[in-house]
């Protein structure tokens, strides 16, 4: 696996995905629908992509996918 360009948008895309939906899992779970604000979201989404594309550098340079 090579870390270029597709693989860091990919990893960015899928963890804001994934932070935004952690923020609305939250709200549901809490019944506080409060927490699902416009800054929240876009905190969730940046630091989840932070985290997409750290996790896909990582497994870049570990060599984790076996080849």
């Amino acid at each position: 696996m090579k870390l270029d360009v597709e693989n860091i948008v990919h990893g960015g895309i899928t963890g804001a995905l994934f932070g935004i939906a952690y923020i609305f899992a939250r709200s549901w779970w809490t019944n506080d629908y409060s927490d699902a604000t416009a800054l929240n979201l876009i905190g969730a989404a940046l630091v989840g992509a932070v985290a997409g594309i750290a996790a896909f550098a990582v497994r870049w340079s570990t060599g984790a996918d076996g080849k």
